[in-house]
């Protein structure tokens, strides 16, 4: 998760650098300064043509824009084509140029906060955002979006303001919703989260995030009602793996072994590489006292995740339970080669050497 404190990624050139600076202030002290432009086009036209030569549409966008050079659309577009070839530094400029002859189109602030976002500048993100949202302050979207960046911040309090204006603003969009029940879930406030991801999961029925962690934090609780949302996850999402594995480990934790093997298999059928598949297939047969069915499991995972020690561990304990004490200390002896404190079987290994 994204936190408040903010580094610039080590592969971002120097021009680049230099005009996250030059986009960060321009958002927080004027969107009218032309001859900051001007200086700005005349900064970076070595760069852009060093670097998007390549491109072919580019000649076709340069003269629309020649031709009429205040039409902001253009540069927004431009913006596009150069962040569709990652030339960062060129999409930056275009966007500032786009905003800076329309300062109340919210696309373009949208456009140039995701940018930063993926640059992991959120603080330059929401610094966009927040004279976006001075210049256009009804407008939701702008709203959500900096819901969501306070979130990413930890940044609570804001957020929830943000996403409790957005519910006022259109009470029918299920988004605040769920990023205020992430809030709620943060701050481990899990009765409110709940209540706040059960609306969302209610007003948009092929919403699968909200059905997601209802499932997981309802797990978390041993409530029953965990598999209604895993099952509605995956029918919104039948390839889901993480929600078929969590009703699995639900099922399982909750003794219902036989319907946990079913859903373990289905796992295994669909991804035969998901090693924990296997790994707890292994579990329930080895608590089933089925030895050898459990040490086939164990051997799978192995193949799948040769680090896995647990796995490594559990066909020790197999391998010991059928009387082959050669093979448990060799597989307690390579559990230890991977995790050196690992306590049982250190324990386990102690007791086959008396």
């Amino acid at each position: 998760m994204i936190t408040q404190k903010q580094t610039y990624p080590q592969n971002i050139s120097l021009p680049v650098f230099l005009l996250l600076i030059m986009m960060y202030s321009i958002f927080f002290t004027s969107c009218n300064n032309t001859s900051t432009d001007k200086q700005t086009e005349k900064s970076t036209e070595t760069t852009t043509t060093n670097t998007a030569a390549n491109i072919p549409q580019l000649a076709s966008f340069n003269e629309r824009i020649n031709q009429d050079p205040d039409n902001a659309e253009m540069y927004f577009a431009r913006a596009n084509l150069y962040l569709s070839y990652q030339l960062i530094d060129s999409a930056a400029v275009d966007l500032y140029r786009a905003i800076e002859r329309d300062s109340t189109n919210s696309l373009y602030y949208m456009a140039a906060a995701d940018m930063y976002f993926q640059l992991q500048d959120l603080k330059t993100s929401v610094g966009i955002l927040e004279r976006a949202n001075k210049l256009i302050p009804d407008n939701e979207t702008i709203k959500l979006e900096l819901g969501k960046y306070y979130y990413y911040a930890q940044a609570y309090k804001k957020s929830e303001e943000y996403l409790t204006e957005v519910k006022k603003l259109d009470p029918k969009n299920e988004e605040p919703y769920f990023w205020q029940g992430m809030v709620y879930k943060d701050q481990e406030q899990t009765d409110r989260a709940i209540a706040q991801l059960k609306k969302a999961a209610s007003m948009d029925k092929d919403a699968y995030n909200p059905n997601m962690i209802l499932g997981q934090i309802l797990s978390a609780k041993k409530n029953k009602e965990a598999v209604k949302y895993y099952d509605q996850a995956i029918k919104i999402d039948p390839t889901s793996m993480e929600a078929h594995y969590g009703k699995a480990v639900f099922l399982q934790n909750n003794g219902q072994t036989a319907a946990a093997l079913t859903e373990y298999s289905n796992i295994i059928k669909k991804n035969p590489q998901y090693h924990d598949a296997h790994y707890n297939t292994g579990y329930i047969y080895y608590e089933q006292k089925k030895y050898e069915q459990a040490r086939k499991s164990f051997d799978i995972a192995i193949r799948m995740s040769p680090a896995l020690a647990k796995a490594y561990y559990m066909r020790g304990r197999c391998a010991a339970a059928l009387g082959n004490k050669v093979e448990a200390k060799a597989d307690y002896k390579t559990t230890l080669t991977i995790e050196p404190t690992f306590k049982s079987a250190l324990k386990a290994l102690g007791e086959l050497n008396k």
